[in-house]
């Protein structure tokens, strides 16, 4: 079960989570308290509006090695180029927000990456690098997600 620690703060409530569900905590005011809106999970990820939903830093030259990530149970190399970035949690829609950057060295790092959203779903992201107008791996590249 959850229990209430404050329900007296103004306009809202703080929930914490004693039993064996997913929130450790919850954030939520009194116009909508079924909606919270900050969420903390056992876990840890954190669910809002203002917290990333998945990032990731990986190489995707030769072998892709993800160096750092959230959210993120792997990335699939789908040809020169070309990558899908797996959520390990599935986004609530395919409507979310990308943000996608590289560097490197050398000529990769005069290419840029962008993300093909016709073709994200709620359980993967798909990104495309590119130098010099082809499609090329690149020594680094960030992914960001925020959504629902």
């Amino acid at each position: 079960t959850d229990a209430t620690i404050d329900n007296n703060l103004t306009g809202g409530g703080l929930d914490v989570a004693v039993g064996s569900g997913t929130k450790a905590f919850q954030v939520w005011d009194d116009s909508s308290p079924s909606t919270p809106r900050f969420s903390v999970l056992r876990d840890g990820r954190g669910l809002s509006q203002f917290t990333a939903k998945a990032w990731v830093n990986y190489d995707q030259k030769d072998t892709v090695s993800i160096r750092d990530s959230h959210n993120v149970g792997s990335v699939t190399d789908t040809g020169t180029g070309i990558h899908q970035v797996n959520f390990s949690n599935a986004m609530g829609n395919a409507n979310y927000a990308v943000s996608a950057t590289i560097n490197g060295s050398g000529a990769t790092a005069t290419g840029f990456v962008m993300n093909e959203q016709n073709n994200n779903t709620t359980s993967m992201a798909r990104n495309v690098t590119y130098s010099s107008g082809t499609l090329t791996d690149m020594d680094c590249t960030h992914t960001i997600v925020f959504g629902d």
